[in-house]
């Protein structure tokens, strides 16, 4: 991984999204690139991208899931049981990106457990910062030493642009493995 520390989120690793969780990918017209193939095959459907394309490794600009509206999430299942320690979040650096207004800003990380879920908060910088940005897990939290195998990202904001949000890459990460 380019940060270097191992991606229980990605799909190449055994991650997925978690269709009843996820928002809706935004339906605006968008290049025609589709495939024949069923949405948890590929990563490009319609025209559009899935929230698949979240959870890979972004190579181009366009390479974003888009959601309508500043509000949406993304459940995830993860590769392994782990205990989560950090967070990562992609966003196209802002020389390449059209509109760093759909750039996410406030979000939140659930995990689910059998219990009620667990929140933590996050504000992601200016876009025109940092590209990847990596959020670190209260202390506290991880020394519960509870393992979890899925989480939610819940974006509550973007950096004003009204009619959609992209998200390019969510990182999930741990210390812990093995649980």
């Amino acid at each position: 991984d380019d940060i270097g520390i191992r991606d229980f989120a990605t799909i190449h690793q055994g991650g997925d999204y978690i269709q009843d969780l996820t928002s809706f990918t935004q339906t605006s017209p968008a290049p025609s690139k589709s495939k024949e193939c069923s949405e948890r095959s590929c990563i490009v459907l319609q025209g559009r991208k899935s929230p698949l394309v979240a959870l890979t490794p972004w190579t181009d600009p366009t390479d974003c899931w888009a959601f309508q509206g500043s509000y949406g999430h993304l459940g995830i299942t993860l590769s392994s049981n782990i205990i989560v320690t950090h967070v990562t979040i992609d966003h196209v650096v802002p020389i390449l990106a059209l509109n760093t207004r759909s750039a996410p800003r406030n979000l939140k990380l659930w995990t689910i457990l059998r219990d009620p879920f667990h929140q933590e908060r996050y504000t992601r910088s200016s876009p025109c910062s940092e590209n990847i940005q990596t959020f670190e897990v209260p202390k506290e939290l991880v020394q519960l030493g509870i393992g979890v195998s899925s989480v939610v990202l819940e974006i509550n904001s973007n950096w004003g642009n009204p009619r959609s949000t992209c998200l390019y890459r969510v990182r999930v990460h741990s210390e812990h493995t093995g649980l």
